[in-house]
């Protein structure tokens, strides 16, 4: 590559005619014979430089040998000034016992200093990706993953890209489940810090994918690490938000830590939907019924008003509310309006809470005593789970479907088709406890409440004092549903009972108060 004038790497510009290195336009000093190395590097991008080559550009032939410590001095100088790293290169790679290799993209900046053609096409092509991303479509997400690769493959170093691309691949696992997208969600999301280790933002997508992978900690890690990078990042907020959420399955008292990272996601970014969903769902699991409409209600389509990032759940939250209100028919209402929007819905999230809509309707339907409508929703619901088998969250929408199902037959009479299901369903749950399973629209505890649901529907009243136990413990706080809900009527005399109510009620509400 012959190079003249200047040349941009990272945040670096060097100016071969000054002999001027800088870093976001200001003049970072080197000494001449660094410079020359860096020069001679840069001038042959991606391939290697020996070491005898350099030495005799610098120092003359035949005296290689003896000034072998001047050019040792002489990368580590230019790596200082450059903050590159031996063991961790972003722009020079020791090749041992061969020399050195200029490893990020390169590209000429006008005399004026403005950005070449093909880095005008880049960054039009990274803005393209990000609008794709922000869409939140099965089909935008595509193309958003097509274009982060378009833009690495023309500059395999550009680091925001292979973060977008990480980001990409951790949505696409939402309605694959295909452990090779976590995969290349990971790859790229290191191979973007390992470009630029300052970057914020492909800690909270990192943090995202450990979930994913059932490694709590190391996603706490990466979350807090995102928070401490860029604290306005409100993806960073959001994820380490959701990730204490989570928690809360494990029996950790989190739902305080984590409203307070979402509720400063939505003071960055109010109309990004996605936190106000997790705030909407802490709500519910606490029995804070007001604050479960009011956050629930930022999630509903309100004529021209455009969010950021669009997300659904809203209707959940507040036909769930309806419901433990006793008011039935609200709750119908708005559960089956939201079916029916989403018909017409290309959401990366439409299946999951479709099929969880599906399961809360017939929850609604078998509380009148509408038994075959509820039939009716939870194998909807059913149709659903086994038409998309691999969407986020099937493991235990299956099981709330199986419980629901067993329910509405038991209440038919039909004891061993009930029993057989919630068999099922009861084995499907021992499986599916694990984080990588979350999704706060069918969590752990609501998992729990409608297997102890069912086998009162059966008559099986010790089952359902354990089904509850765990609940509890898998943190279901709402107390004055399970002192409200119809169907628990069975077991409400139980002193057992009363202790799990106390101990959902023991702790003290959620103040919903940015960290």
């Amino acid at each position: 590559m012959a190079v003249g004038g200047a040349v941009r790497f990272g945040e670096f510009e060097l100016d071969i005619g000054s002999g001027e290195l800088r870093r976001r336009g200001r003049r970072i000093g080197l000494g001449p014979q660094p410079l020359k190395i860096l020069t001679a590097l840069v001038a042959a991008p991606g391939e290697i430089v020996s070491r005898e080559a350099l030495c005799q550009r610098i120092w003359g032939e035949g005296t290689f040998v003896d000034f072998e410590h001047g050019l040792n001095f002489c990368i580590r100088e230019i790596r200082s000034k450059l903050g590159d790293h031996a063991k961790r290169p972003r722009f020079i790679e020791t090749i041992p016992r061969r020399g050195y290799r200029f490893i990020a993209g390169i590209c000429a900046v006008s005399s004026n200093g403005s950005a070449s053609p093909k880095e005008i096409q880049l960054h039009e092509i990274y803005v393209q990706a990000r609008a794709s991303l922000n869409q939140s479509g099965k089909e935008s997400l595509e193309e958003a993953r097509r274009l982060f690769e378009q833009v690495i493959t023309l500059d395999p170093n550009y680091a925001m890209a292979h973060a977008g691309l990480g980001a990409a691949y951790a949505l696409r696992n939402i309605n694959r489940r295909d452990p090779e997208d976590l995969k290349s969600a990971h790859f790229h999301l290191r191979k973007a810090l390992e470009l630029d280790a300052e970057l914020a933002e492909p800690y909270p997508w990192l943090c995202y994918v450990y979930v994913r992978l059932g490694q709590l900690e190391d996603a706490i890690k990466a979350g807090h690490q995102g928070v401490k990078l860029l604290p306005d990042l409100v993806q960073a907020q959001y994820f380490l938000g959701m990730t204490y959420l989570s928690s809360t399955e494990w029996g950790a008292d989190n739902y305080q830590v984590a409203a307070g990272h979402l509720l400063r996601a939505t003071l960055i970014a109010p109309r990004w939907q996605a936190s106000w969903f997790g705030l909407s769902y802490i709500a519910l699991l606490t029995g804070d019924y007001v604050r479960a409409r009011e956050f629930g209600g930022h999630l509903l389509p309100t004529p021209g008003i455009t969010v950021e990032v669009p997300f659904l759940g809203g209707e959940h939250a507040l036909a769930s509310v309806e419901m433990r209100q006793g008011e039935w028919k609200q709750a119908r209402r708005i559960l089956l309006g939201f079916l029916e929007r989403m018909k017409t819905s290309d959401h990366m999230y439409r299946d999951t809470m479709s099929a969880a809509a599906a399961c809360i309707l017939g929850e609604v339907y078998i509380r009148e005593g509408a038994i075959e409508h509820a039939l009716a929703s939870y194998h909807r619901a059913w149709h659903i789970l086994q038409e998309h088998r691999r969407i986020m969250g099937h493991a235990r929408l299956c099981v709330r479907a199986q419980a629901g199902l067993a329910l509405a037959y038991a209440s038919q009479g039909d004891r061993e088709r009930a029993t057989g299901l919630l068999s099922k369903g009861i084995e499907m749950a021992d499986a599916s406890t694990s984080i990588s399973h979350c999704v706060p629209v069918v969590s752990l505890a609501e998992q729990f409440y409608a297997i102890a649901v069912a086998h009162i529907g059966l008559g099986a009243l010790k089952d359902a004092m354990c089904a509850l136990r765990r609940a509890a413990v898998s943190g279901w706080r709402d107390a004055q549903w399970l002192r409200r809900d119809p169907l628990l009527e069975p077991v409400r005399r139980s002193p057992e009972f009363d202790g799990i109510v106390d101990s959902a009620a023991r702790f003290p509400p959620v103040r919903f108060v940015a960290d």
